[in-house]
């Protein structure tokens, strides 16, 4: 396999990661499941920093932010070390 067939590839599978969680997250809103939406939103922004999309990967975590403190924390279960901006 060449670099070129192998790097398409890799950027093949990471839209479809990131077509399935934008999926995901219309379905928790439209379920109005606030804590999976704001989880999803996490996840996106991990995506978008891995991209090098710093602006949209911010505005992600924010507003997942925004939902978690609904909730009266920014920190739930699933938000591990490396996850959302780092300071």
């Amino acid at each position: 396999m060449t670099r070129v067939a192998a790097v398409d590839g890799v950027l093949e599978q990471a839209n479809g990661f990131y077509e399935r969680e934008v999926g995901a997250l219309g379905l928790f809103r439209d379920l109005g499941d606030r804590y999976k939406e704001a989880e999803i939103l996490t996840h996106l922004g991990d995506t978008y920093q891995a991209a090098g999309k710093t602006e949209n990967a911010q505005t992600a975590w924010l507003e997942a932010l925004e939902i978690l403190s609904d909730f009266g924390t920014a920190t739930p279960s699933w938000c591990g070390p490396g996850s959302g901006p780092s300071r």
